[in-house]
């Protein structure tokens, strides 16, 4: 299926090193790198073992064509490259317990002499082992993924709640891409193995077509990671990483409509919305009160959170313009850059959410 034995292995080795290379030869090296140059060295690994199996290679290197394990190294992975990209923070030891099983099994085919391979290239697919692999990396990588997904989702609330704007640099949509590409290729997989003894036991099919999934997926990773620097700059960093905890902050009734004006009063009289570059911090020094003050407010009484309560006011400076005959020969965007967005596409969105209407339906 893959020629030589040895030339593919030889080319993903190779490109490992490259990653490797150019992993460290940024500017700053982030915990999130890290990270995910072990992901890429795991993915990379099971590639090659995998073609070494399919071609039969098992001596010299039987030591490593019988270890089988890597996949229930990817979830960790990802989880931990998710949680360390959106919350910078020194490494903490105890996220290492995430790795247990992954480790656990490397130790158990050498210290058991246990030829992995040769279960799976059984005449049956009983062999527990191999049921261990199939069903425990399942349940690894699709709980991991749902973790993952929790912590973006949570990740773009805390963004809302801090910023009135969002920024391609602050995004890491391809995440979500690769959970539900991730998903696709491991069902694929799982429904290649359930009927693996209808394809005959001598079909390399499967593991061939999962491989060349997996090299192409091994490229993709190492692009995106290598693309990827950090969310934030260094005063959106410490922003970002504030915890405001408000279920015992005191405020009464009375100081959360006292807030709540005083907020109103200072966005309409200093119009401080048309910055694009506003985050709660600015407004929190001009009002001179405490951060998690304003968030329950905004959160608890009026029901909004910081990003949606900045651009109704910008969606709404954007109406009175579109209304008013002096800005006729303006284009729509270039109004709207003017009121404080800077994204087309989240102006769009917001204004749609906004009024129900587009931005050119509402000027026609």
């Amino acid at each position: 299926m893959f020629g030589n034995a040895f030339d593919i292995p030889v080319i993903i080795s190779l490109q490992i090193l490259l990653f490797i290379f150019l992993t460290f030869s940024k500017s700053k090296v982030f915990n999130f790198d890290k990270i995910g140059l072990f992901w890429v060295l795991l993915i990379g690994l099971a590639i090659i073992r995998r073609i070494l199996h399919l071609n039969g290679s098992s001596e010299p290197l039987n030591y490593f064509v019988k270890f089988i394990f890597y996949p229930l190294g990817y979830g960790p992975c990802f989880y931990l490259y998710t949680k360390y990209i959106t919350n910078p923070r020194r490494f903490n030891s105890r996220d290492l317990i995430h790795f247990f099983p992954f480790f656990l099994c490397i130790l158990f085919p050498f210290a058991l002499d246990y030829n992995l391979s040769a279960n799976l290239d059984s005449d049956s697919k009983s062999s527990p082992v191999v049921y261990f692999f199939v069903f425990g990396s399942s349940f690894s990588l699709i709980s991991y993924s749902l973790l993952t997904r929790k912590l973006l989702k949570l990740y773009n609330q805390k963004l809302q709640d801090h910023f009135s704007y969002q920024t391609l640099r602050m995004t890491v949509s391809w995440l979500n891409g690769f959970i539900y590409s991730y998903l696709f290729v491991l069902l694929l997989q799982f429904i290649l193995f359930l009927f693996r003894d209808a394809l005959g036991k001598n079909s390399v099919f499967p593991q061939s077509l999962t491989t060349l999934l997996f090299i192409g997926y091994f490229y993709l990773v190492g692009y995106f990671l290598l693309k990827q620097g950090s969310l934030f700059r260094s005063e959106e960093t410490r922003i970002i990483q504030k915890k405001e905890k408000y279920s015992k902050s005191g405020l009464t009734n009375k100081k959360i409509e006292e807030i709540q004006r005083k907020l109103i009063s200072f966005m309409e009289e200093s119009k401080i919305y048309l910055r694009n570059d506003l985050n709660i911090e600015d407004i929190v020094k001009e009002l001179e009160i405490p951060g998690s003050h304003l968030s329950q407010v905004l959160n608890q009484s009026m029901g909004k959170n910081f990003f949606l309560f900045v651009n109704e006011y910008r969606v709404n400076e954007v109406i009175r313009k579109l209304n008013d005959p002096k800005y006729t020969k303006h284009g729509i965007f270039r109004i709207a850059l003017e009121s404080g967005f800077n994204s087309k596409s989240s102006f769009n969105a917001i204004f749609r959410k906004v009024t129900g209407k587009t931005p050119n339906e509402f000027r026609a």
